[in-house]
């Protein structure tokens, strides 16, 4: 595996930008993406993280900024935990199968039928055990909630009517609000927002399939209200609303995009513009 593009890298690359460049990398996701991928790197993830401490520091975006601190003085351990916990998944995967296999042949099925059956989930997680007792093998907090997490996620919108859950909401419905699970939680969920499996917005987490509808807030109205008048830019907005910078452009973006979804709004190119009723 080759090894991690290190932070003064991607500094001496995006300070050698053009400042329109550098403008549109802090607003625009795709050409975010674009710088990323000059790296050609396998694992991208910490190049966005040290991108995202670059954007918070030259807008001197404060709360962006401890956010992001935070996230990279924490990432190297739970991307390790959480790639050890991939790795062990990986080496008994095979034992589970066979164990699912061999049972359904006791049961009466022939063997190229127990080979064809999908295990309901209590029987994977029962074959799961079993196979981590008979090799002793201890439990993996961040295994158990890389799976459970992102499923009580999918399965939101079905159980709760809606798509978005908060960390306390998630560990009360896969049984885990307990110290011990909170920690790896607080890990998990943060690695699979990095990896935009999931999504934040506020405390509230959702699995990107599944977009929450766009509610009322003072936030909200203020980015609607704007387009009354006149079509607008995302830097058009930030600067009426006084949110001028990486994590406002970010959330005003995001704003839209939920608009957009309910149909109140809509953009031809840049140019952002309330759709007649």
């Amino acid at each position: 595996m080759r090894g991690m593009v290190d932070y003064q890298r991607v500094k001496s690359a995006y300070e050698s930008l053009p400042e329109w460049d550098r403008q549109g990398i802090s607003t625009n996701d795709m050409m975010r993406q674009r710088f990323i991928e000059t790296f050609n790197h396998n694992n991208p993830q910490h190049i966005d993280l040290y991108l995202e401490h670059l954007l918070a520091l030259e807008s001197r975006d404060l709360e962006r900024l401890e956010a992001t601190r935070e996230t990279l003085c924490n990432y190297h351990e739970f991307e390790h935990h959480i790639l050890n916990a991939a790795e062990e998944k990986h080496q008994i995967e095979q034992q589970v199968r066979a164990s699912i296999v061999q049972n359904k042949v006791v049961e009466g099925l022939d063997f190229d039928e127990a080979l064809a059956y999908s295990p309901t989930r209590i029987e994977y997680d029962e074959a799961y055990r079993y196979v981590r007792t008979l090799n002793n093998i201890p439990l993996n907090r961040h295994d158990v909630l890389l799976r459970e997490i992102m499923e009580a996620l999918n399965n939101a919108p079905a159980i709760y009517g809606k798509p978005d859950l908060t960390k306390t909401e998630i560990l009360k419905t896969i049984k885990k609000d307990k110290g011990e699970w909170r920690a790896a939680a607080k890990e998990v969920l943060l690695y699979l927002t990095t990896k935009k499996q999931i999504a934040k917005v506020g405390p509230r987490y959702h699995h990107t399939l599944h977009q929450p509808r766009m509610v009322e807030t003072d936030f909200t109205r203020k980015v609607f209200e704007c387009l009354y008048a006149d079509e607008l830019t995302v830097n058009g907005i930030v600067k009426l609303i006084g949110y001028d910078n990486s994590y406002g452009r970010r959330k005003v973006k995001r704003t839209l995009e939920l608009l957009k979804s309910e149909g109140l709004v809509s953009h031809k190119g840049y140019v952002w513009h309330q759709v007649s009723s």
